[in-house]
This record gives structure tokens, sequence and C-alpha cells, in this order.
């Protein structure tokens, strides 16, 4: 699967790419709305944007498709553990 590779691709190298995924995270930790990502992540809504469209370029997802932004969920939270 191409966004599990490059997922974890990106978690190992950190930097820039650990960056989009972060911001990827809070924005489905937002329920997908902009400004509340950028609140959360103290950023301008444009670098939000722009972080959006790298992942999607990086990773072929598309976050505005159901079915990719439930492999992007789930491939994030994967290695989390299961809330007590």
């Amino acid at each position: 699967m191409v966004g599990d590779t490059t997922l974890s691709r990106g978690r190992r190298h950190g930097g820039v790419a650990r960056e989009i995924l972060g911001t990827v995270e809070t924005y489905l930790d937002c329920d997908r709305r902009i400004d509340d990502t950028a609140a959360a992540l103290y950023l301008h809504r444009n670098t939000v944007r722009n972080r959006l469209t790298r992942f999607a370029e990086l990773t072929g997802l598309d976050l505005d498709r159901t079915d990719d932004l439930v492999v992007a969920w789930w491939l994030l939270h994967r290695e989390q553990p299961p809330p007590r």
C-alpha cells in the first residue's frame, strides 16, 4: 500500500515529513476543520492546507475521499495503544 510505505518512511525520517503527519493527525482529530487545526497547531490556515496537499502528493491519499480518509486514519492510529 503506497500510503503505508510513505507514512512509515515519514515516521523514520522526521523533520518535514513528521510535521506533515502531525498536521494530518490533528486535522482528523479536529474533524477536518482547517481553522481548528491551524489554531491547535498555532499555524496559519494556508500552512495547514499546504501540508495537507503535500500529504496527498506523497501518499496518493485524498482526504476528501472517504476510502482514503479511512485508510489515512487507520495508518496514523494503528501503532497507538488502545484507550483504557
